[in-house]
């Protein structure tokens, strides 16, 4: 009771907590189902017809994770000589001895997805601006919501999109540049290869929090046939651990905009390594054609709703395995 009375806590929630409802609606046009390249872009981005069929229909369908075989005889990505997404790769670890794991359906009462974005301030000395934070129901947001936070001009909240691209054949060009013979002439270096893209990236963080910047949104929409998208996990991961190691990680919020997450694997392991909150643009977009093509009987904001509801209850269900009970505790956890 001492502790509980030592501040006017809720004084200080309700004056500067913001929920995302209260958000007010976006200056520009939100970004609409762009048709003509969808296909372009999905394969970019290494979509195949197996998520389209068995993993985002059943979702949009149903609002449930889509069940499979209890057997996974997928072979492992490492030993694959097709190219494989980066999170393949990773298998989530299992509690074996002091975390029993939870019933998340039973035991629903104790879960949370909620999400806060903002600064999180001196956790030592608690004063009314550690409560200037951004209420998000969960962490997997809509186009709407994340044009909302974009254009969210309120003091205490300042956002920044960063591109996280990369050009693949300044990629090769480093590469086969030791068979080069001296009267050749050297490629025209068209852009950043992925090493010194990440570094780029790293660079336009400092200076962005530098300038007061608290919420970095992460963003491959730009994608064209010399910019590839920087797997978005390590894009994530990487400027994650940056952040530590500059000291400065509880001054910002890391969202992502990629077109890459689709499926409940994918979701959980940008959270797990550090993701604060991710728009799935192209996964939503793909809703939306099935939609056009008359593939799934529901209305747009339902079917969206339910692909959004689908994955998060699939989170839930992964962290659950582990004895983890709330996404911010599983966040940056890296339990893979």
């Amino acid at each position: 009771e001492k502790i509980a009375s030592e501040q006017p806590y809720g004084d200080w929630l309700q004056q500067n907590l913001v929920n995302e409802n209260d958000l007010p609606d976006p200056a520009g046009e939100v970004q609409q189902l762009d048709t003509e390249s969808l296909m372009r872009r999905q394969k970019a981005f290494g979509f195949t017809f197996e998520d389209l069929r068995f993993l985002i229909k059943p979702s949009v369908q149903t609002g449930n994770q889509p069940l499979g075989a209890m057997g996974n005889d997928t072979p492992l990505a490492v030993l694959s000589d097709r190219p494989q997404p980066l999170y393949n790769y990773f298998k989530q670890l299992f509690a074996q001895v002091t975390n029993p794991a939870i019933d998340p359906i039973r035991e629903e009462l104790i879960t949370a997805s909620v999400t806060f974005l903002g600064s999180e301030g001196d956790l030592i000395n608690p004063g009314p601006e550690n409560c200037r934070m951004i209420k998000l129901d969960n962490p997997i947001i809509d186009n709407q919501k994340l044009a909302r936070i974009r254009d969210f001009h309120a003091s205490g909240f300042k956002a920044a999109s960063l591109p996280i691209l990369f050009d693949p054949q300044t990629d090769q060009e480093g590469l086969d540049a030791g068979h080069l013979s001296i009267e050749e002439p050297r490629p025209v270096d068209r852009g950043p290869g992925l090493h010194d893209a990440l570094e780029l990236l790293f660079e336009m963080a400092d200076d962005a929090i530098k300038d007061g910047v608290n919420l970095l949104i992460l963003s491959d929409r730009d994608i064209s046939p010399f910019r590839a998208g920087i797997p978005a996990l390590l894009a994530v991961s990487g400027l994650h651990h940056h952040l530590i190691r500059e000291g400065v990680r509880g001054k910002v919020s890391i969202l992502l905009e990629s077109g890459e997450p689709r499926e409940v694997q994918h979701f959980a392991l940008l959270l797990g390594y550090g993701c604060d909150a991710i728009n799935p643009y192209l996964a939503l977009e793909s809703v939306e054609h099935l939609l056009a093509d008359d593939e799934v009987e529901v209305d747009s904001a339902t079917a969206k709703a339910n692909f959004i509801k689908a994955n998060i209850k699939g989170v839930i269900k992964t962290m659950a395995k582990m004895g983890i009970s709330t996404v911010a505790s599983y966040r940056g956890a890296q339990i893979f």
